[in-house]
């Protein structure tokens, strides 16, 4: 049979497939893998080292071995669901904060392990639930194995999941809001401050002309009346989008 786990890697903060080759039959048990599963090479170590060990794994035939080798492995997966529920209150947090460009990675990059791991707790569950309803004479061989449970750690994985899924979404769509409404707001400032200066850079154009005859043109106070007059449209224009409520 083959199984899939999920791993970890730091570095990237993202989550990988790592995939088990299992051999079983009445008196052997060999399994192939690729990548870094720590539990399994955790316990090929202690056997390695510890009669004790090694006679508590392997002293129940195969079946058992490969029992508590899945339940390690499945194990193996909590932590890393925890950890996918950290990092979604840590966003939850973030979403209303200012950082928006690091808030909206972290959402993709939860998005994707989530995606992931929820493939690969798909895959493994159907083949444990195999496992627990088929009749396996090998495995029938070894009342202490239990698939059942494995199955159902698989079942409560993919719920804790499922929700995390909703989670994420519902906070990808707040941060969304959340990013619009920012973007609204700069657009309203800047679009008012094009509006204030628009008859302001037009008052400035005519009475730069230097045309004769034009009123307020020649005199010494005439730049002190000019800017009062930009001074009262400015706060008019103020006061009346004041009255739209547009500020």
């Amino acid at each position: 049979m083959i199984l899939h786990f999920p791993v970890f890697q730091k570095q990237a903060r993202v989550i990988v497939t790592s995939q088990v080759s299992v051999f079983l039959g009445k008196d052997y048990l060999i399994t192939l893998h690729e990548g870094n599963l720590s539990p399994l090479a955790k316990l090929f170590r202690d056997c390695e080292q510890n009669q004790d060990v090694r006679s508590e794994y392997m002293a129940h035939g195969a079946a058992h071995l490969l029992y508590h080798i899945v339940d390690l492995l499945v194990n193996y997966c909590f932590p890393i669901l925890n950890k996918i529920g950290d990092d979604v209150e840590k966003v939850e947090e973030q979403v209303f904060s200012t950082r928006v460009r690091e808030t909206v990675h972290d959402i993709s990059v939860l998005r994707r392990n989530i995606i992931s791991f929820r493939r690969i707790i798909k895959s493994q569950t159907e083949v444990l639930e195999l496992l627990a309803q088929m009749d396996w004479p090998v495995l029938k061989e070894e009342p202490e194995v239990y698939f059942e449970d494995l199955a159902g750690h698989s079942h409560k994985i993919w719920d804790e999941l499922d929700d995390y899924k909703d989670m994420i979404e519902g906070l990808n769509d707040t941060n969304n809001t959340m990013t619009s409404f920012r973007t609204n707001q700069v657009i309203r400032a800047l679009t008012i401050i094009s509006t204030i200066m628009l008859p302001l850079t037009l008052l400035a154009s005519i009475f730069g002309m230097h045309l004769e005859h034009l009123p307020l043109s020649q005199g010494r106070d005439s730049f002190l009346i000019v800017m009062i007059i930009m001074v009262v449209i400015i706060f008019s224009m103020l006061a009346f989008f004041k009255v739209k409520r547009w500020i």
